[in-house]
């Protein structure tokens, strides 16, 4: 009778053609019930349609016929699988699943459902299933892989040690779930719960997952100081362990705060030695996620062409091994870089399959950072009211964290370049309010940079000083590049106060303009030094010098793709000039457009300089 109420069940759930599949399903086994070799002519049929019979029909059968499929020789390679999966050797665990897949023609989650017909002991039936669920996380079906956690710890109520171990492990790997999923306050809970279980086990390695996994969270929520601690904890732990590809990991997570500080060298460190131990243990997924956090460091030194290249290498490993998630986040990730080439159509292709994968996943924060990065996208392309929108979905989307920050500065950056200033400070101001509370400095000091340079361009140099001061102030000692670039501002508005209103170029302002220049330094922002030199040259009348700085700079601008900073060049290097660079501008674009003049133009009537102005309306309306 149970049979029997089982395909009733069944029949009702299924659509018109899997309730064929069924009949002919029950029609082989009424022929064949009475044979005893009915499950070695079941997988002697061949083809797509007979194996979708085959899967109905061993899944209707009573438990003792499947307990002849799902042996002790499945068993074992089961177990196999998962030591290598908890070593962190995915191929070999991927060869093991493949065996079983091979055999029994089911994948490992169905295998996971089947282990808990064939054994008593309800301990092999919960690591099943936690097995299953991790297989299912790696493929980004995380619905499914929280639905077997679920089955795991309800199979582990028990008070003896294994059993706990199987159930503080299960709500660790949910709560990493809910995290991605957006759901802190649950994944903080879970955590938190595991860690506990594991602590009174001293069960090392898993308080260790629990401590990276709380790091993660503090991290995107922008503490970075408490991801650090964190972090530092999970190593000690890993170490005590003497588990090296746990300790590569911490490195890596501990690099990616570095990187967000602005450290960069130190970063570099902790990539570097985090490559060196998957390396040794030739573990495609530690070495994956390593280059990807190289791309990372290469993006931010504004190596784009060499982080493109680290990208596509992550990504065909990230396939190989099925890591969805970490395919997202490597699209999402190749969208942002060939958006800073130019390369907008590939750019959007990146981005939507990064979409894509966010979705289905269920996760929030990628679909936020997608929305991100295709404000990006329009922003490049001058389309500012499609930018505008990106960038609000955004920000609606993302906690008070620094993401969101981040995208506040892209939404008034877009108001800026239109002349809104107000808009423009009233975002950057509420970014600037977000960084300041999880004490941010980085990017607490660019968006008091930006505030400076806003005031600057409209005539208020007191109040741009005082933000450039207070820029340099915010940033920690060892951020380098950073300080370089505030102090070059400071430098800039000496001579564009000059410019402005007309003054003096008198020696305690040219005293002044050298000691900021001196104390830049040469190592970083050489084409940003080589332009602020040679609009100090105009004014002192060299302009032999003037022209030789402005040139050097304009190559490296229009090599770096850097639009706005090229037309100032153009500018300050006379009529004739830029006349001639607004023609070579316009071929940055196949249609012979003006989506790359029109910033230029703006940025020009925002530095007040009213030839300019005047010369762009002739030019503008002669080019079109």
């Amino acid at each position: 009778m149970d049979f029997i109420a089982n395909l009733f069940q069944t029949v009702f759930l299924l659509n018109t053609t899997e309730i064929t599949l069924i009949l002919l399903a029950v029609a082989l086994v009424v022929i064949l019930l009475s044979h005893k070799r009915i499950l070695s002519v079941l997988k002697s049929l061949t083809g797509p349609l007979f194996k979708r019979v085959q899967l109905s029909v061993l899944r209707l059968l009573p438990k003792k016929q499947q307990e002849s499929i799902f042996n002790k020789e499945i068993c074992s390679v089961l177990n196999q699988a998962r030591g290598f999966r908890l070593k962190g050797q995915f191929t070999e665990a991927k060869g093991m699943y493949q065996k079983v897949i091979d055999k029994v023609e089911v994948y490992l989650d169905e295998a996971a459902v089947v282990f808990e017909h064939e054994h008593d002991d309800k301990l092999v039936c919960a690591q099943a299933y936690l097995d299953a669920g991790h297989d299912c996380q790696n493929r980004g079906e995380f619905s499914h892989a929280l639905e077997h956690y679920r089955h795991s710890r309800e199979l582990t109520p028990g008070t003896d040690e294994k059993s706990k171990i199987c159930h503080a492990s299960a709500t660790s790997a949910s709560a990493f779930i809910h995290h991605v999923q957006g759901d802190d306050k649950a994944a903080l809970q879970e955590f938190n719960q595991a860690r506990q279980v594991f602590e009174q086990l001293d069960e090392r390695l898993g308080v260790a997952g629990t401590y990276k996994g709380l790091a993660r969270i503090s991290y995107v929520a922008g503490h970075l100081q408490d991801a650090l601690s964190y972090y530092n904890q999970a190593y000690g732990e890993y170490v005590e362990a003497k588990d090296s590809f746990g300790q590569a990991q911490v490195r890596l997570g501990i690099g990616g705060i570095y990187l967000a500080q602005g450290l960069t060298d130190r970063a570099q460190y902790e990539f570097d030695q985090a490559y060196d131990i998957f390396k040794n243990d030739s573990n495609l997924r530690g070495l994956a996620s390593t280059i990807f956090n190289y791309a990372l460091l290469d993006l931010d030194r504004h190596k784009v062409s060499t982080a493109l290249g680290e990208l596509q290498t992550a990504n065909v490993f990230f396939t190989f091994i099925e890591s969805k998630f970490e395919q997202a986040n490597a699209y999402l990730l190749l969208g942002q870089s060939l958006i800073q080439t130019m390369k907008l159509d590939e750019a959007e292709e990146a981005l939507e399959k990064a979409y894509k994968l966010y979705k289905k996943m269920g996760v929030s924060s990628g679909l936020a950072h997608v929305d991100y990065s295709r404000g990006n996208l329009k922003l490049t392309a001058n389309n500012h009211a499609l930018a505008r929108q990106y960038y609000s979905k955004a920000i609606e989307r993302y906690p008070n964290n620094l993401s969101k920050a981040q995208a506040l500065r892209s939404l008034g950056n877009s108001y800026f370049i239109t002349g809104d200033f107000q808009q423009s400070e009233q975002n950057y101001r509420t970014g600037l309010q977000i960084c300041m509370n999880l004490n941010c400095r980085k990017d607490e000091a660019k968006l008091r940079r930006k505030l400076g340079y806003l005031a600057m361009v409209q005539g208020n140099f007191e109040e741009a000083g005082m933000f450039f001061n207070s820029s340099l102030e915010s940033l920690p000692a060892d951020c380098v590049e950073e300080k370089t670039l505030g102090i070059l501002y400071k430098a800039m508005l000496i001579i564009e106060k000059c410019y402005d209103i007309s003054e003096e170029l008198t020696e305690n302002r040219k005293t002044a303009f050298e000691y900021h220049m001196q104390s830049a330094g040469e190592e970083y922002h050489q084409a940003l030094r080589l332009y602020i030199y040679g609009r100090y040259y105009l004014l002192k009348g060299k302009h032999f010098s003037a022209r030789e700085c402005l040139l050097t700079a304009k190559s490296h601008f229009e090599l770096n793709n850097q639009l706005c900073w090229l037309f100032r060049c153009y500018y300050a290097l006379g009529k004739n000039e830029l006349e001639n660079g607004l023609l070579n501008l316009s071929a940055h674009t196949r249609e012979n457009s003006l989506h790359y003049l029109r910033p230029g133009y703006q940025l020009a009537q925002q530095m007040q300089c009213q030839r300019a102005v005047s010369l762009f309306k002739i030019l503008i309306e002669q080019l079109r």
